[in-house]
């Protein structure tokens, strides 16, 4: 017999494994999905009970891959044709999570979906959905995004890369990690790099046809660039020197979705997509981040030369150079106003602004181009100026009117 203490936990674990079970054989039986999203909400609960009343419960009591497959058999099956047994977008997204959460190969789970499902979906919206994915449409996509974002996210925290102080010496970096397996973090490292480029690319094309994917895109790479400066990068600058070719095949794999991801800060701006700007500017800055942080990486490695300086253009996602400037065309009101943007000559002045860059690590905005009309920013004083105007219009009104 066994000890009380392990009695219990154990048999209260078979119990929520039959438990689980019935609802499986049940869920084998039915055809709808609305029923079968039904059935692994409470598979998920009686899962998640288990995990609380036995911790560790015995492999053969464990069902999360059981789970996993239900809630992708789910996934894959076509969409009904009666309206009432159709599934909404939150219930997709509850059974992507429950997939994700559950499942026993997160990396190829985030590999199918960031090279097979997202690149086969058309931008068309009328267009028919992949066949392997019925449920993925133009609508559903930022679910699937956000969803595969947080299983990479989670598979980061897996390598336990802590987050040193800024500035330190290589010796205190040689420290930080020295209970690491330095050959295995960067492979894996490599490995979770190539799946964010993967993913962060895997709607390109696509961003003209959904506001809603290029800003799930733009909020969840910062997100893990945040990750990366904090906990990566300090790791590269670590083995920057003994595994030289390895450190440097990180940066180069990063390179195209930094310069990608440097397009959709420019759209964000130019679109004037205000409900984007602030996680767009959060991405901004971590990019910069990165330029600043690699720069000082190989100055500290006598590297410095590697380093180069230039000024890019600043282009949107389709190629077209823009400005660097989020600005509106001044309307045009009845009055003085109306004249004076009529008669003011054009400026034969541009304004240029360049940032640095790493070979490697990014592409920075590099020169606005002159509107043709005359612009001016966003900001509080274009308020106040207007607030003047329509007070000076009403002083001209009641003179006319004496």
């Amino acid at each position: 017999s066994q000890p009380p203490d392990v009695a219990m936990p154990a048999a209260k674990a078979e119990t929520c494994a039959r438990a689980f079970d019935f609802f499986e054989a049940l869920r084998q039986e039915l055809d709808s999905p609305r029923a079968l999203a039904e059935i692994i909400d409470v598979q998920r609960a009686v899962l998640g009970m288990q995990r609380r009343l036995a911790p560790r419960a015995a492999t053969e009591w464990q069902r999360f891959p059981v789970l996993a497959a239900g809630a992708e058999e789910i996934l894959r099956r076509p969409e009904p044709p009666a309206k009432e047994d159709r599934l909404g977008a939150p219930a997709i997204k509850a059974i992507l999570e429950c997939q994700a959460l559950h499942t026993d190969r997160p990396r190829e789970l985030i590999k199918a979906c960031a090279e097979d499902w997202l690149p086969s979906l058309d931008d068309d919206p009328r267009a028919e959905p992949p066949e392997e994915q019925p449920f993925l449409t133009l609508k559903t996509a930022p679910h699937y995004l956000k969803v595969m974002f947080g299983l990479l996210r989670a598979e980061c925290a897996k390598l336990g890369l802590p987050a040193p102080a800024a500035r330190l010496e290589a010796r205190a970096l040689e420290e930080t990690y020295r209970g690491f397996d330095a050959s295995a973090v960067s492979a894996e490292l490599l490995e979770l790099i190539e799946l964010f480029s993967s993913l962060a690319q895997s709607m390109r094309g696509k961003y003209q046809s959904s506001a809603a994917v290029m800003s799930t895109v733009i909020r969840e790479s910062a997100a893990f660039m945040l990750w990366f400066n904090a906990r990566a990068l300090p790791f590269i600058a670590s083995q920057f020197l003994a595994q030289h070719t390895e450190m440097i095949a990180m940066l180069k794999a990063l390179q195209p979705t930094t310069r990608m991801l440097q397009s959709l800060c420019v759209d964000v701006k130019s679109k004037l997509q205000t409900s984007s700007l602030i996680p767009a500017t959060k991405l901004k800055r971590e990019l910069e981040n990165l330029l600043f942080k690699v720069k000082v990486m190989l100055q500290q490695n006598n590297c410095r030369e590697a380093f180069w300086v230039g000024n890019l253009k600043h282009k949107n996602t389709v190629g077209d150079e823009v400005g660097s400037q989020m600005q509106v065309e001044v309307g045009g009101k009845k009055g003085a106003r109306k004249r004076a943007a009529r008669d003011t000559p054009a400026t034969d002045d541009d304004e240029a602004e360049g940032d640095e860059e790493e070979d490697g690590a990014g592409e920075a905005p590099a020169a606005s181009r002159r509107a043709p009309q005359p612009v001016q920013d966003l900001g509080q004083d274009s308020a106040a100026e207007e607030e003047e105007e329509e007070d000076e219009d009403e002083d001209e009104d009641e003179d006319e009117d004496e």
